[in-house]
């Protein structure tokens, strides 16, 4: 079942938000995806040219529990990969680690 099917003819309001049904239906596939243990991946950013409202889209749908993205152009790759790449915040250095493990080497062991 599609937008059109609810007799949608958008998907925002003119305030530029999203319609409560969309965000309703984006809710649940984000939601579906996790209890199956899937990656839930977004649709196409329709404005093909508006680079900086699919920077915004893809920062929020990343936010809302997307893993990912689809397109069909390539200069909107770099915009979609730069939303969803880990922030450097949530890897720890390796040499941080093995010199945190060496300080610790006792503890978490039995006996």
């Amino acid at each position: 079942m599609g937008g059109g099917d609810l007799g949608a003819r958008e998907n925002s309001n003119p305030d530029g938000s999203t319609l409560l049904t969309c965000e309703l239906a984006g809710s649940l596939v984000s939601l579906g995806a996790a209890l199956v243990d899937v990656a839930a991946i977004q649709t196409i950013f329709a404005d093909f040219h508006d680079l900086e409202g699919l920077k915004v889209w893809a920062e929020r749908v990343k936010r809302d529990g997307f893993r990912g993205m689809m397109t069909t152009l390539p200069e909107q790759v770099p915009v979609i990969n730069a939303a969803f790449a880990p922030a450097d915040a949530n890897f720890w250095d390796v040499k941080e680690f093995v010199a945190l493990f060496a300080a610790n080497v006792s503890v978490g062991k039995f006996g």
